[in-house]
């Protein structure tokens, strides 16, 4: 578990934005009637509840790889400032080229229909910029970028929570086993009070799939006691009930369960090291995933562009999924450069250690 990549979890993570991206390229499309006539219907409910545990998966993937890298800023930075700053760095640059894209292209859309430019308020623009927008009662500029700001304000909540026990306490023991209890008490709290509140607006409904990632690595580096683990996937089991139907609780019951045996299959270091034919996936789901909406809310002018060249609507399907990719797989080597330039500069011990 000591490697610095992980190629397992990085086919899951690609996996799993494959399978966001095949949803939304039906779901937030504006020819459904066309795509249904096409028989598409049956696969999108699939991609729709059979693929139910693909954002949930993603953020306890998050909580496992970052409770793996930030003992490493804690034992050379003496806090957990150099890691949120280092996340804000990796994430800071793509998500703000995303940013520029959405508006690039709604502009454009809205010049050819003789519509205002949707040009966000300065307000609404900082907001985004710093993960905050729902926060701040602001809207997110591209959708289903929601995902990302609440992934970097659990990544804050995740900073406070370790920077609180490491001071309270010295011994590694009584810090890993008080994160566990803090985990299993926050998420029975969240689960508690969710369905309150508008879903996927506050971090409360994703932090207790988050904190389960932070238990696997914990008990897969054998730190607490796999009962422990096993409480928190009961937690969740039942805590689902209250926030889905039945159909999405069971399916997220299956997926507590992949969670749980992969997470105790890893206590053989060797298991994550598969996966490498899929790695390549992983490492462009990021740009992958913030910048294929834009493709499916203009799906309506790529059918007008098959329509004129004779071919079936299933291509524009299929389209609003390569398209994006392909687009990633162009950016994501200049985002890496930026990226290291950047960790270079500002973190120049790091980068030399790397």
């Amino acid at each position: 578990m000591e490697s610095k990549r992980l190629p397992l979890l990085d086919a899951i993570r690609g996996l799993c934005i494959l399978g966001v991206v095949m949803g939304h390229s039906y779901g937030f499309s504006f020819i459904h009637e066309r795509y249904d006539a096409a028989g598409l219907k049956p696969l999108t409910e699939i991609l729709t509840y059979g693929l139910a545990i693909r954002v949930p998966l993603l953020f306890w993937l998050s909580g496992l790889v970052n409770m793996l890298v930030i003992d490493k800023y804690i034992n050379t930075n003496g806090n957990t400032l150099g890691f949120l700053a280092r996340r804000f760095i990796r994430l800071s640059p793509t998500w703000w080229l995303s940013i520029a894209f959405v508006m690039l292209v709604g502009c454009g859309a809205a010049l050819r229909q003789g519509l205002p430019l949707p040009i966000p308020s300065a307000f609404e623009l900082i907001c985004n910029l710093v993960y905050i927008p729902r926060v701040a009662g602001s809207d997110v500029i591209g959708g289903v970028a929601w995902t990302l700001c609440i992934e970097f304000q659990l990544y804050l909540l995740f900073a406070m929570t370790i920077a609180t026990i490491y001071k309270m306490t010295r011994d590694r023991r009584k810090q890993d086993l008080s994160m566990a209890v803090w985990i299993i008490a926050s998420s029975v709290i969240c689960f508690y009070i969710a369905p309150n509140v508008i879903r996927t607006t506050w971090f409360i409904q994703h932090w207790p799939w988050f904190g389960l990632g932070i238990m696997s690595c914990l008990t897969i580096r054998r730190r607490i006691p796999q009962w422990m683990t096993l409480i928190m996937v009961a937690i969740m089991a039942i805590g689902q009930v209250r926030l889905d139907a039945i159909p999405f609780a069971v399916i997220q019951w299956f997926g507590l369960l992949m969670i749980t045996i992969l997470s105790y299959q890893a206590l053989d270091a060797k298991v994550w090291q598969h996966g490498r034919g899929l790695k390549w996936l992983g490492d462009i789901s990021y740009p992958y995933f913030l910048f294929h909406m834009q493709f499916n809310l203009h799906a309506h002018y790529l059918a007008g562009i098959t329509d004129k060249l004779g071919l079936p609507i299933i291509t524009v399907y299929i389209a609003t999924i390569l398209l994006p990719l392909l687009l990633a797989v162009a950016i994501t080597p200049l985002m890496n450069r930026i990226d290291k330039a950047l960790m270079a500069r500002l973190f120049p011990r790091a980068a030399a250690q790397a």
